[in-house]
């Protein structure tokens, strides 16, 4: 996983300003080429950004009582959370 709440986002821009994806006379020709110029520069510029961490996710058994109600509850509860989240942030003032 990446630390995205790390990325600097202007870090980012310049990077990929000062980099051969918006140099449009260092495109190669072939689509195959250029979607692996893409991959690779992205993948640099993020490494260096926000380099991979290893994470170690040890499972965890769902409790008895937790079952396909309360499952489809919290799912329904997460959706509407989304939902309220994403209008506040649209229509802040």
């Amino acid at each position: 996983m990446r630390p995205w709440r790390s990325l600097d986002v202007e870090q980012l821009r310049s990077e990929l300003l000062a980099s051969p994806l918006c140099q449009i006379d260092s495109w190669p020709s072939d689509i195959d080429e250029m979607a692996a110029l893409y991959d690779s520069v992205l993948t640099s510029i993020l490494d260096r950004l926000v380099p991979l961490r290893t994470i170690v996710r040890r499972p965890r058994p769902s409790d008895p009582w937790f079952d396909r109600d309360c499952r489809q509850s919290k799912r329904v509860t997460r959706r509407l959370e989304r939902a309220y989240d994403w209008h506040g942030f649209c229509c802040r003032g």
